[in-house]
């Protein structure tokens, strides 16, 4: 489940020094109150930024968004991948995870009003012994967490019919779906537990509590030209 080689759970001594200073510098004291400058965050080493996160060996950092130069090439690398009608779901799961780009799924945020404030991706989650999900998104907005639990499917399998109406890949990935929506209303708590297990924080109520509006579900697959009018109107779950 873990995206990055190192445990940021764990800083050294000299990475805990060096953020007493940074914020000693970054902040303010105003009688009682302390008030921190916006910029101390990303002063921070990559280290302590995630180790100051809610799960810090899944926090998707934004700082790591201004290397142009390496998304771009990452980016032209997948395109690559992904346009050989060769590769499967597989392939793709694959590349994500080899060059660590967790940016491409990390885009599935523009599609929701939630991930500006907090984001964080989960690999391979397991839903109990039941389920494993291929990739699980957790962001924040200002009412809170939200969830996108995320199955990828053939690119270039039979999306939609002649008459508009989804085809077997994307029925089969909607049926996965289902499956997964009934587990997590039958066994939140048990959700809640694995995300314990990535955290030494106090976790949010809504970890704790079900509520179905925060929860979604996206498929992924095929190519956009596969997605006739009427498919596209019932894409979204």
């Amino acid at each position: 489940m873990k995206l990055f080689a190192r445990d940021y759970q764990n800083i050294t001594a000299d990475e805990k020094e060096l953020e007493r200073e940074i914020r000693n510098k970054y902040t303010i004291q105003l009688g009682k109150i302390k008030a921190y400058n916006s910029n101390m965050h990303r002063e921070f080493p990559k280290a302590i930024r995630h180790h100051n996160s809610l799960f810090p060996n899944n926090y998707l950092d934004p700082v790591d968004l201004k290397d142009e130069t390496k998304l771009k090439v990452l980016n032209q690398q997948f395109l690559k991948t992904i346009e050989d009608r060769e590769t499967i779901e597989t392939d793709i799961l694959k590349f994500i995870k080899e060059n660590r780009a967790y940016h491409i799924i990390g885009s599935i945020f523009s599609e929701y009003s939630f991930g500006h404030h907090d984001a964080y991706l989960f690999r391979e989650f397991q839903l109990g012994n039941s389920y494993q999900v291929e990739y699980l998104l957790v962001g924040k907005s200002s009412d809170g967490y939200n969830f996108i639990f995320i199955e990828f499917e053939n690119p270039y399998g039979r999306i939609s019919l002649a008459n508009e109406e989804f085809g077997d890949v994307i029925r089969k990935g909607l049926s996965q779906v289902s499956d997964w929506m009934l587990w997590t209303e039958e066994s939140y708590s048990s959700l809640s537990e694995s995300f314990e297990k990535e955290t030494n924080n106090q976790l949010p109520k809504e970890f704790y509590r079900l509520d179905t509006s925060r929860m979604n579900y996206a498929v992924v697959a095929g190519r956009r030209n596969d997605y006739k009018e009427k498919t596209n109107n019932d894409v979204s779950i």
